[in-house]
């Protein structure tokens, strides 16, 4: 019986952390590639002299407890809502819903969005109190999915700085007041350089 019991507990701690290392090895992978892009002389932002000096981008370490399954309250009207830019220009999005989550035993609400030109495109821009200090002031992004009408995954491992961040031409949306997390989000990218 307790060699049957020590099986099952070994077989279960080993799936758990099997898991755990495909998630890890997979927030891994997604890295290198920005990295890549990044370098990539055709897909990167930067202009050739900075890819020139470009080495990596920096990222917390990725941990699982930024991976969050939040309750998504749809928005009572889609309303279309304008965002200013980094550039000063406007840009208009979809106001989709809420979602809502408890972290650090802090309760958040943030806006989710998609561009009016792509609906498909789901996107939480948010500051937090990481902004400003290890990561880029004007905040990042977080592209999220539904995982069904009532809840979606907010995976902030996998969050990014706009190329804002890196580069200056483009023209990054700042998100908006109700998006400020008040607590430290210490997941996805961090600042590369002297940002713009």
């Amino acid at each position: 019986m307790k060699i049957k019991l020590f099986l099952l507990l070994f077989l279960v701690s080993t799936l758990t952390s099997f898991g755990q290392g495909n998630y890890l090895d997979s927030v891994k992978n997604h890295r290198l590639e920005r990295n890549l892009e990044m370098k990539d002389t055709v897909k990167s932002p930067l202009k050739k002299d900075e890819i020139l000096k470009f080495e990596s981008l920096h990222f917390f370490d990725a941990n699982e407890k930024w991976r969050i399954t939040a309750d998504f309250k749809k928005a009572k009207k889609k309303s279309i809502i304008t965002m200013p830019t980094s550039s000063g220009k406007i840009k208009e999005y979809k106001l989709l819903g809420y979602a809502l989550f408890r972290c650090n035993d802090t309760s958040i609400q943030l806006s989710v969005y998609s561009p009016v030109l792509h609906p498909e495109y789901l996107f939480i821009p948010f500051t937090d109190l990481t902004s400003g200090n290890e990561c880029y002031g004007g905040g990042r992004y977080l592209e999220v999915e539904m995982i069904n009408k009532k809840q979606i995954l907010l995976d902030f491992n996998f969050c990014y700085n706009p190329y804002c961040a890196y580069t200056t031409g483009y023209n990054c949306p700042i998100p908006p007041m109700e998006n400020f997390v008040p607590i430290r989000i210490e997941a996805g990218e961090k600042l590369l350089w002297e940002s713009h």
